[in-house]
């Protein structure tokens, strides 16, 4: 299965290569907010895709789709674009107004299909501003994260680490997630995990970055 293939060789073999090459790799999403990126930190089914859409569906451009490259030497530290496409359950590129015609299957073992977010995709790095660690709540709010915390999330959504088990690597990513607390604000976004939840938390998330952005 060639589509079946494709999505191994993007995200974990992909996420080792990048291991490889000195990037930190997490399990997140992230757009592109006034040309810096916000990221969405989280395991599968958590509305990681979603959220991205729904940015999207805003007028944001996608810069990754659950496989995040971020170059931590850098100050601020750059986040890397991925590839121009969102996975998303038929219910949720239905609700989001997807076109057909902007559509195609990711592979006979799932039933998510790939949406292509061309528009606006970044040609290059973009600074990483703010990080939300997604969790399941009966309402929407951010709270911020304590420095231990936030450390632990990292670790816990990180790419290929139990595929680079020597441990020069594993020693060099807790150490990129450490100095990746002390340089982006982290919180952790408390959702309703219901669609129609979606222009609310999308406006949360604006007027919180907008704080950041504009403080007082």
């Amino acid at each position: 299965d060639d589509d079946l293939l494709r999505t191994i060789v993007l995200g974990p073999i992909w996420s080792v290569l990048l291991r490889q090459r000195g990037f930190a790799v997490f399990h997140a999403s992230s757009i592109n907010i006034n040309n810096g990126a916000i990221a969405f930190l989280g395991g599968s089914g958590w509305g990681k895709s979603t959220l991205a859409e729904a940015f999207y569906d805003r007028g944001y451009g996608v810069v990754t789709d659950d496989v995040m490259a971020v170059r931590i030497e850098e100050s601020p530290p750059q986040v890397f674009p991925g590839y121009p496409s969102v996975k998303l359950f038929p219910d949720t590129a239905n609700f989001l107004g997807c076109e057909a015609n902007t559509m195609y299957p990711v592979h006979s073992q799932t039933k998510k299909n790939a949406h292509r977010v061309a528009v606006k995709f970044p040609q290059g790095p973009l600074p990483l501003r703010r990080i939300y660690v997604l969790a399941a709540s009966e309402c929407n709010k951010i709270e911020p994260l304590q420095s231990q915390e936030a450390f632990v999330e990292l670790v816990r959504n990180s790419r290929a680490v139990s595929l680079l088990r020597d441990p020069d690597s594993r020693n060099g990513h807790l150490r990129q997630c450490a100095s990746l607390v002390t340089e982006v604000p982290i919180c952790r976004l408390k959702r309703r995990l219901v669609l129609s939840d979606l222009p609310e938390v999308v406006q949360l998330i604006e007027e919180d970055f907008t704080k950041i952005s504009c403080p007082a």
